[in-house]
């Protein structure tokens, strides 16, 4: 028997904590010994805690470009006259 991956247990892990089935009938549907899903839910369980304390940060469309220095100072400049020449010597002022 072929030794399984993250990438296939992961998905099926999430699946199973999303359904309403039993690990045991969950496992002998898809053909996982109890053994492989449970060591494999525990190394999903570990790297979701992994990434616990992060924040994702979505783009935000904006008009302006704005450039915080260390000391607090911001500059703000409208996207239309923001080139990256500009940004770059404004970024290389710290």
């Amino acid at each position: 028997m072929a030794r399984k991956t993250k990438e296939e247990m992961f998905p099926i892990i999430s699946e199973w904590e999303s359904s309403t089935e039993n690990r045991e009938a969950f496992c002998k549907s898809r053909g996982i010994s109890l053994a492989t899903f449970s060591y494999w839910r525990t190394q999903y369980r570990s790297a979701q805690r992994s990434i616990e304390g992060f924040t994702e940060i979505k783009p935000v469309t904006s008009s302006s470009i704005s450039i915080i220095y260390p000391n607090g100072v911001q500059v703000n400049l409208p996207s239309s006259e923001a080139s990256m020449t500009t940004i770059k010597v404004l970024i290389h002022l710290i």
